[in-house]
């Protein structure tokens, strides 16, 4: 099976994320034992146009460093990466601030959890929105916990998992607090933390298929086969487990504070973002340098990129392979949530403090 990733965000400043969605900075990719890291001073991995830049490294020359800003340039220069504002999301409820999303497999719809307790649906199409659950009053949407699979989506809660069907209906409230979840590729198996275990759900019956003790879980990475948990016993920990159920463990002495994503996992640690799709290989870093804490990471399914959102604002996409910086735009993310490719990987989706902001990743011939 294949991830279909959704993580939250950690809980760090947020109240309170993620395959979908989901998430944050360094991050590094096993290359048959290498490690890949982009230099921001090495123009020979992205170079701007060398008639407008001198190619040193220095922030405008268009080598990747997110000084740059947006739009960056492909390795080669033959393309110009943007990310282009498309839409914001937004409904007529009291509050539009966003702690969570996840794109439908079809790319037509997003599910957002939304203030004043509600989970909402759009149509990317006419932007029509429609509110499917109201949380009571006590209760908090997990930052970044919403996944949508082939049988329907989840949005995780402080006390509940919900599992909605395709068509929006709640089918299932499941107990204990749910901070992350993942769905398998098929649809069928949905995976999701409580506050001591990682276990596995029938999507369609609700019911626990497997599950395995872990210590505070913190973060949540699924690739088809094995489950890998962030753990916090006073040192943060990667444990992994076999599906169907749950055994075979494995312990990754990985020192982040955040694990997102599917076959190509993220890792973040403050500013520090990293990918893997070995823990016991060499990660591939992002180039973050010169930006705040990030707090939510995603890859898009092909591998092709990787996105992450600040702490407090700005939202940057990078080359998956190489990590160096693409481009970057603005948005209000201080007390917002969620992140998210689309299966086609021309869209990207966020949670921001004024509704669910959708971004197109344009790319365009370099002028010579």
């Amino acid at each position: 099976m294949t991830l279909a990733p959704a993580q939250r965000l950690p809980l760090l400043g947020l109240l309170g994320a993620v395959p979908l969605v989901g998430c944050l900075a360094c991050i590094d990719v096993d290359l048959g034992g290498s490690t890949t890291t982009a230099d921001p001073t090495n123009s020979s991995a992205t170079t701007g146009d060398p008639s407008t830049g001198d190619g040193d490294g220095d922030p405008g020359d268009g080598d990747g460093d997110p000084g740059d800003g947006d739009p960056g340039t492909t390795g080669s220069d033959e393309t110009i990466i943007e990310l282009v504002p498309q839409q914001t999301l937004t409904d007529a409820g009291p509050s539009q601030v966003v702690q969570a999303v996840a794109l439908s497999p079809a790319g037509d719809r997003v599910v957002a959890a939304m203030g004043a307790n509600r989970v909402v649906v759009f149509s990317l199409a006419d932007a029509s929105a429609s509110t499917v659950h109201t949380i009571g009053g006590g209760d908090l949407f997990e930052a970044g916990a919403a996944v949508w699979g082939a049988k329907g989506f989840a949005v995780g809660t402080f006390s509940s998992c919900l599992v909605f069907d395709a068509a929006g209906s709640l089918a299932h409230e499941l107990p204990d607090r749910c901070s992350y979840l993942a769905v398998s590729a098929d649809g069928e198996t949905l995976v999701r933390t409580t506050t001591d275990a990682v276990a596995t759900v029938g999507f369609e019956s609700g019911l626990v298929t497997a599950s395995a003790p872990m210590v505070s879980p913190s973060g949540l990475g699924f690739d088809g086969e094995r489950v890998h948990v962030l753990e916090n016993d006073g040192e943060f920990t990667i444990g992994s487990r076999t599906l169907p159920n749950l055994d075979g463990a494995q312990t990754h002495a990985i020192d982040v504070r955040s694990l997102f994503g599917g076959p190509l996992r993220g890792t973040l640690r403050y500013a520090e973002a990293k990918l893997w799709s070995d823990f016991t290989g060499s990660p591939v870093s992002l180039v973050t340098e010169g930006l705040e804490d990030q707090k939510a990471l995603a890859v898009s399914e092909d591998r092709r990129w990787a996105a992450s959102v600040g702490f407090a604002a700005g939202i940057h996409l990078y080359d998956a392979a190489t990590g160096q910086h693409l481009a970057q735009a603005t948005l209000d993310t201080a007390n917002a949530g969620g992140l998210g490719f689309d299966a086609s990987a021309d869209r990207l989706v966020a949670g921001s403090n004024t509704g669910v902001a959708v971004f197109g990743i344009i790319e365009t011939p370099a002028q010579n």
